[in-house]
């Protein structure tokens, strides 16, 4: 089918950035569709199990880009969208990272410079997923590089992110009820990376 073709999936992304501000309800269902969409085709395509020998794996030509891309993007999308994208990432990362991706976990830090908790919490639960493999991996000498080079990565900027986001909740300032969930919900998630990154 047409998802095979060099360049769709790119296409795909497109359609989701240039919706991306929409309020539209047809152009809010249209990227929604369009990220799952993309969402399912890495999954299918990224990696090519043996059962599936005849489908085609996303072009080399496109890897680079979407590589590139698909952070910024993610961090920029609404809730519903940036879920699925953050699910892309992840899957990615699953195979490419850190050999093929070493640029993520900077791409990933430098989105936490924002004051928008949506963004953070994207963020947070795509590096959650991203340091998940430490927790019960192998301790063999690659896995302890990795480590390292994640530690060196995410350890400061995490930290001083956690101790801003608990500083908000402990001063029981006008923060409203959803945003607040979404702090402790973010804090959560940082949690569970220092568990990955201490294990």
């Amino acid at each position: 089918g047409m998802e095979g073709l060099p360049g769709f999936t790119l296409e795909l992304l497109k359609l989701v950035s240039s919706l991306s501000t929409s309020t539209n309800p047809e152009d809010t269902a249209i990227r929604q569709a369009g990220a799952a969409t993309f969402k399912n085709i890495i999954r299918r395509r990224w990696v090519i199990d043996e059962d599936n020998s005849d489908v085609t794996a996303v072009p080399d030509s496109d890897r680079d880009t979407i590589k590139v891309n698909l952070v910024d993007l993610m961090c920029s999308s609404p809730k519903a969208v940036q879920k699925q994208l953050g699910e892309a990432v992840s899957i990615i990362a699953k195979q490419d990272f850190p050999a093929k991706w070493e640029h993520l976990p900077s791409q990933l830090v430098n989105k936490l410079q924002t004051q928008d908790i949506y963004t953070i919490n994207g963020v947070m639960s795509t590096t959650n997923s991203l340091l998940k493999r430490y927790r019960f991996g192998l301790q063999t000498n690659e896995l302890m590089r990795e480590l390292v080079f994640c530690l060196s990565s995410f350890q400061e900027p995490l930290l001083t992110m956690y101790k801003s986001m608990t500083a908000v909740v402990m001063s029981n300032s006008n923060t409203n009820k959803q945003q607040l969930e979404l702090i402790m919900e973010t804090i959560y998630q940082m949690t569970r990376c220092f568990l990955s990154l201490n294990n």
